[in-house]
């Protein structure tokens, strides 16, 4: 049987890590854009950005780490078959943890869009950017 090596585990912990510090970035930027704190928003999207890139920087780490023991094409619930009880108990909860923080930065960054877009038109819709009266929108 092929085990995990032990590099992926403290890669997993950082990529939870990162993923839910990028769900606290995203409910700051929902809370700022439905409060009307513009000046909050920058300072926000450049910590995204890095965290963006950190996301990217683990996940090649990831990447290469199941390469180099021929196990890139390996699921995480074959990666976790595949161990004895005790490299479950140590995978296990970091794969849950993983598998959670991702779920719901999803959820969080669909409710974090849609605020934005919906203060985005009515920005537009004050400033009159769209250009002219709005008769799409009265009929």
């Amino acid at each position: 049987s092929v085990r995990a090596p032990a590099e992926l585990l403290p890669v997993l912990v950082r990529l939870a890590d990162v993923l839910k510090r990028l769900n606290r970035a995203e409910e700051e930027k929902a809370a700022a854009a439905s409060q009307g704190h513009h000046q909050l928003l920058d300072p926000i999207l450049t910590e995204e950005q890095a965290l963006i890139l950190e996301l990217r920087g683990l996940e090649q780490r990831r990447l290469s780490v199941l390469k180099a023991a021929g196990l890139e094409q390996a699921t995480v619930s074959q990666l976790l078959e595949q161990e004895d009880n005790e490299g479950k108990e140590r995978l296990s909860p970091v794969f849950e943890e993983l598998t959670q923080a991702a779920g719901r930065l999803r959820e969080t960054k669909e409710s974090a869009d849609r605020i934005l877009n919906v203060r985005l038109r009515q920005i537009q819709h004050i400033s009159g950017l769209s250009g002219g009266p709005h008769y799409d929108e009265y009929g």
